[in-house]
């Protein structure tokens, strides 16, 4: 079971990954405009930045699931906010 269960983990983040990959760069073709694609971005981001927190706390390497070599939070910073997109703090708004 642990050998299965490990497996599944390294396909799982592999998956991952690869579709944080292409919201990412759907995002970015957009110039953040898609709000979608940027937030599938995000939430992809979110989730293998607490996967490489969970596997710290449990002392699992990064490196036996596959979530090294990467840095979710850099990877956030890359993608473009949407231009048009209202700030509901900016005091100008109506």
């Amino acid at each position: 079971m642990e050998e299965t269960a490990l497996s599944y983990l390294q396909d799982l983040v592999h998956i991952l990954r690869e579709s944080a990959r292409e919201a990412r760069e759907e995002c970015r073709a957009s110039g953040g405009a898609d709000t979608f694609e940027c937030g599938r971005a995000l939430a992809y981001a979110e989730v293998l930045s607490r996967m490489q927190c969970q596997a710290d706390a449990f002392m699992i390497p990064r490196t036996a699931l596959g979530l090294d070599g990467f840095d979710p939070a850099a990877d956030l910073a890359s993608v473009p906010e949407d231009p048009d997109r209202e700030d509901p703090e900016d005091p100008d708004r109506g």
